[in-house]
């Protein structure tokens, strides 16, 4: 069930997310909306908010990353509305292995004005067997009226996994294309 009330009170309360727009000039109904349930809300706000500080109190990340991440910390904050202008992926990717055998792992969160997506895996490679990848917890949500909405596996222990990569020595990937201004009230 989708999580329209409540989205529409979240909306009201984040139209300083939709750009010039006024609340009185948005019909946050369906269009400027992700089709996010309440269990997903609560995981964008327990979980992935929380990944996504974490990463910047942990990682060290450069002055660009940090923009991206802050541009990706507006953005989730305002959901279920859409942020204009936004265009965020980042995830931590963690590798440990040699030639004889070989781990990757990752996790990431890419959002922009059409969707939304977090996401984990990776693959193990055994130079006797070959690789194997592996998917884990994904939900990706595509925004608007006919918005799709695709949840699998179960979410429980994500953000202590991403804690266990940071400690580990996980690489932080930040890419913002952003648009200029896609927080109000600033230029970057």
């Amino acid at each position: 069930m989708i999580a329209k009330p409540l989205a529409k009170i979240r909306c009201l309360k984040s139209a300083q997310c939709l750009d010039e727009t006024t609340e009185d000039q948005i019909d946050f109904e369906v269009d400027f909306v992700f089709p996010l349930t309440e269990f997903d809300l609560q995981f964008v706000g327990c979980e992935v908010i929380n990944f996504t500080r974490k990463i910047i109190e942990r990682s060290q990340p450069t002055p660009k990353q940090l923009i991206g991440l802050a541009h990706a910390l507006h953005a989730l904050e305002c959901l279920p509305a859409i942020t204009p202008g936004i265009s965020v992926e980042y995830g931590l990717q963690l590798r440990k292995g040699d030639d004889e055998f070989a781990e990757f792992k990752y996790w990431s969160v890419s959002i922009n004005e059409e969707s939304f997506e977090v996401t984990s895996g990776g693959s193990v490679y055994d130079s006797s067997v070959g690789s194997d990848s592996y998917s884990g917890f994904k939900l990706y949500v595509e925004a608007g009226s006919y918005g799709y909405r695709e949840c699998s596996d179960d979410s429980y222990g994500w953000i202590e996994s991403t804690v266990e990569v940071l400690n580990l020595g996980g690489v932080l990937e930040v890419s913002d294309d952003s648009g200029r201004g896609c927080i109000k009230g600033t230029d970057e």
